[in-house]
Formats: C-alpha cells, structure tokens, sequence
C-alpha cells in the first residue's frame, strides 16, 4: 500500500483517483452491459492514476474486480460468449496472464468451464490421446485414477456426494452439497492410473491396465463428488468410480455433451 504520509497532496490525489477507477469499474461489472465493462477495463491498463498505485493494490484491486465480474456471470450457472470474453478481456487489461488463470484463478476457471458447459459449449480436445470412432468428437480429457473400494464408505466434509440422472434438458447446477472420496478404516487403492476422455458418444477411461468404456446411451446417472465421479450404466453390475480434479466440472461436460446426444437421437 505504500507510507502516504511521505506523499506529496498531488501524489495522494493520483492514488485517490486511480482507486475510484477501480470503484466506478466494479459499478460498471455491477450494472452491465459487457462493452462498459470492456471499455473501462481498456482504459485502466494505461491510467497513470492507476499506475500511481503500488504492485499489490493494483493487483488486489484487479483480482477483486475480475472475481466480481465472475459472480456476476456465473449467476445463472450458465455462459455465453459474450461473457466469457469480456472476462478475458478484462484479465488481460487489469495486467493478469494465462499462468494466472491457471492458479490465481484456477477455481474461477473451473467456475466457467461448467457454466460453459451447461450452456452447450464444450470444448474442443486437440491432440487426444483416445483414438476416436467416425465423426466422433473428443471435447476433453482429464487424468484419472481408477478407484476401488476395500472397506465401508462415509462422506466428509459438508454433505455427501450426490447422484444426478442424465435427462433431456437438465444442465448441471452446483448447490451446497459437497464430499470427498473417503474410506474407513482403511484407504481406498488405486485400481489403475490413466485418462478420462469425454466425447459426442461416450466417455473412456484410458488406463495403464485396462480401458473401460461408458456409452452415452447406457449411462443413466452420475454420482459427483468434489475430487470424483462415479459412473452408473444400464447392465452393468458395478459402478466404477474415479478421482479427478474436480467432479463437478467433468460431470457438468458429460451432461453437455450427452444432452447433445439425446437431442440428435
């Protein structure tokens, strides 16, 4: 924040300003529509008022806009792309980079992918390791572990995992539920190690020992935890179940791209 008892009244003035640009930013995020937003994030990037502000302000101040600008976005759970560049829009003109989407950011990003999702725009895998069918489409692939239970299990941390069925029409919502993968007594093993892929027909879980394949029209119902998800298809006895990064997002994906799959049947 620096010591303003050593700034001169000019200097103290700058700093003042530079920060209602921030102020009248968030208003903007607040209000809407997404071309004020832009614009103002346009012009901050070369404020000298904003840049009488210290490093850590200016980031402080950015990264509470940027998490705003999100909330505000993400508030019906789904997002357009409109949204969705004034967002990177306004990373980039407030100073952050693409390693700061990665961590910084990271559970915002997470945050967009599923809203992305429900909205019916998926992703696009570009080298996928799954060799695909004929117009098959990879949208991604995420690393995953295999899991397989050797004692009872409980859920912790908040409630449990909760089951959601794959119908026409029905988008993913996160709500207050939440649970990890946990065991008893003992631990869970690691089954096998490999990649789960999600495409237009089906998902794959490519592993080291075994693949195990879900088609999109025998999968009735997914149960998502905050690091897994666990699979339930039609005439099949077990429910293999999986870590992953993050549940909700690889679930939010395969109900996209199963909705797409229902509606063209």
């Amino acid at each position: 924040m620096g010591f303003l008892f050593l700034k001169s009244a000019a200097e103290k003035a700058q700093i003042a300003q530079g920060r209602a640009t921030y102020d009248a930013l968030e208003q903007a995020i607040e209000r809407g529509p997404h071309e004020n937003v832009r614009a103002l994030a346009a012009k901050i990037k070369d404020d000298p008022n904003v840049m009488a502000l210290s490093v850590r302000d200016r980031e402080s101040l950015g990264e509470q806009a940027v998490r705003r600008y999100a909330r505000a976005a993400l508030a019906d759970h789904q997002l357009s792309e409109d949204e969705e560049q004034t967002f990177y829009a306004l990373v980039a003109s407030l100073g952050f980079t693409g390693n700061d989407l990665g961590v910084r950011f990271r559970d915002v990003a997470l945050q967009m992918r599923i809203a992305r999702a429900n909205a019916g725009r998926l992703p696009r895998c570009i080298s996928p390791k799954l060799i695909v069918k004929t117009n098959e489409i990879v949208y991604s692939e995420w690393p995953a572990e295999q899991v397989k239970e050797v004692a009872k299990r409980e859920y912790r941390g908040g409630y449990s995992g909760f089951s959601f069925r794959i119908v026409k029409g029905v988008f993913y919502h996160v709500g207050g539920t939440r649970g990890r993968i946990v065991t008893t007594g003992t631990e869970l093993q690691i089954a096998d190690k490999g990649t789960l892929s999600i495409t237009s027909t089906r998902a794959v879980f490519l592993g080291t020992k075994a693949t195990v394949e879900f088609l999109g029209s025998k999968l009735l119902a997914l149960d998502v935890y905050d690091d897994g998800i666990r699979f339930h298809v039609a005439n099949r006895q077990t429910a293999p179940t999986f870590r992953v990064e993050n549940g909700h997002v690889v679930a939010a994906e395969i109900n996209a791209a199963f909705q797409h799959l229902i509606s063209a049947t």
